[in-house]
């Protein structure tokens, strides 16, 4: 594209403009450019960060209605729940209402995550 561009140089001319050339981020488009990018970067870091809030918020809502029910539950089955991939918390906290004791809460999980 820049041997068409510039029919008359050689290509170590060529090279030599390109090495001279003033650095992107010193140009309005660079500027500009890169406040594209900012501002994108930033929207999907706030995107991502409201959905790990709510996983968060819907894990410690099922933790809490867990413990009301059954009450304390051990270590290992809050940490398969904190495992448990997001699309299966909704599942889970319908779930909750059916199993008669923490044995078949255990069980849903073991089911879910392998074990």
């Amino acid at each position: 594209w820049l041997m068409q561009l510039f029919k008359t140089k050689t290509r170590s001319e060529i090279a030599k403009m390109i090495a001279e050339l003033t650095p992107i981020e010193e140009t309005v488009a660079g500027r500009e450019l890169i406040a594209i990018g900012e501002e994108r970067g930033m929207e999907r870091g706030m995107e991502r960060g409201m959905e790990r809030g709510m996983e968060r918020g819907m894990e410690q809502l099922i933790l809490q209605q867990i413990s009301e029910r059954f009450g304390r539950v051990s270590l290992e089955t809050q940490k398969g729940i904190a495992a448990l991939p997001v699309k299966h918390l909704p599942e889970l906290g319908r779930a909750l209402l059916r199993f008669p004791d923490v044995a078949a809460l255990e069980s849903w999980l073991r089911l879910r995550l392998g074990n």
